[in-house]
């Protein structure tokens, strides 16, 4: 651990001012956030428990795509509307 109290402790400042920021910005949302950090190694495990439950937007280890796949808790996978559009953005390539 780090003066600042650790990645943990940076990652939930920077997520509390992130909402805070998209709250003022926007008043006619109202949102409740929860929040969980952990690190990109975990993300699958914890996902895995319950896709269905898991986050709507969450970072993970390139190593864990074939787990989240299989357990269709990756936006590529998961046949739902919501995530097809999701499944456009995550799939898009840039032009050459």
């Amino acid at each position: 651990m780090g003066p600042a109290g650790g990645p943990g402790r940076r990652q939930r400042l920077l997520l509390s001012q992130v909402e805070a920021n998209f709250e003022k910005e926007h008043p006619e949302y109202k949102i409740t956030w929860k929040n969980d950090v952990l690190s990109e190694g975990d993300a699958a495990t914890q996902v895995q428990t319950d896709p269905t439950a898991a986050a709507d937007v969450y970072m993970f280890a390139s190593d864990q795509l074939g787990a989240l796949m299989k357990a269709q808790a990756s936006a590529s996978s998961a046949p739902t509307p919501r995530s097809r559009s999701r499944s456009r953005t995550a799939t898009w390539k840039s032009p050459p």
